[in-house]
């Protein structure tokens, strides 16, 4: 039985319960407990068919339409474009698996490129963005910070930091 079913089940029977009460109540006007049931009824399709509209249209986290999570891909992006950096390749690849083999994990995957200007710290980050999520760079789970542009005054950083919570 699918999962959106039970949950609609298990609404009429607490919507049955709660109209049923405790001993107090003979019988159930039928009107009463009509709209009660019907409006829970209603109110769980709502729910249901609203998130899945809303993620057929926008991205949503959880749906693999939007949240690809593929790091061969990345793999093969990094093979094709970039060269002599071998071992980034393995640390950031060895990172996105651990990362993407949790279930659901509790944090959010940060990772923290350095280097000199033009070095490729960007475009690494491209093909992470590309190969975890379908609209790579502007996907609303992705964020690219550069300190230069980003937070170019030293004495606001207390600012920055407020500014960087507030994002989502």
């Amino acid at each position: 039985m699918p999962a959106f079913t039970k949950l609609v089940l298990q609404l009429a029977i607490v919507t049955i319960v709660i109209l049923g009460g405790a001993n107090e109540v003979s019988s159930l006007e039928p009107i009463t407990t009509g709209a009660a049931f019907g409006a829970a009824m209603f109110g769980s399709l709502y729910s249901a068919w609203n998130y899945k509209l809303k993620c057929a249209l926008q991205e949503c986290c959880p749906d693999p339409k939007w949240v690809t999570h593929n790091v061969s891909h990345f793999e093969s992006l990094f093979d094709q474009h970039v060269f002599g950096q071998h071992i980034v390749k393995d640390v950031v690849a060895k990172a996105l698996r651990s990362h993407v083999k949790k279930e659901s994990p509790k944090k959010a995957l940060v990772l923290s490129f350095h280097g000199w200007t033009g070095s490729g710290k960007n475009y690494v980050a491209q093909f992470i963005a590309q190969s975890l999520f379908r609209e790579g760079m502007k996907s609303k789970f992705v964020n690219l910070f550069i300190s230069t542009v980003d937070f170019p005054i030293d004495e606001k950083v207390d600012i920055y930091k407020v500014r960087k919570f507030q994002l989502h």
